[in-house]
């Protein structure tokens, strides 16, 4: 038994559909299984991008200030990058 809820697959071929079962057991015994409804398909290995110039962590502003936020990412990098705010008033 284990108290990690997480399972690590490894050796899982590319562009391959699997389907995965999961049997929970505690110090009470064995649960029920519980099967993926859908198919899980594994892409290829991809590589993430080489930052020439990073974000900052956390940024802290005044209300009614504009903010600029500028990143730089390695042309041989050939990614797309997407940016997602969370505001806290």
């Amino acid at each position: 038994m284990s108290p990690i809820a997480s399972f690590e697959a490894f050796h899982l071929r590319p562009r391959t559909e699997y389907l995965f079962r999961v049997t929970p057991r505690n110090r009470f015994g064995w649960g029920e299984s519980v099967a993926t409804k859908l198919p899980v398909c594994v892409r290829d290995k991809c590589e993430m991008p080489d930052f020439v110039k990073m974000l900052p962590v956390r940024v802290k502003v005044l209300r009614s200030t504009q903010l600029s936020l500028q990143c730089e990412v390695s042309p041989s990098s050939h990614h797309t990058l997407l940016l997602f705010l969370s505001f806290f008033f």
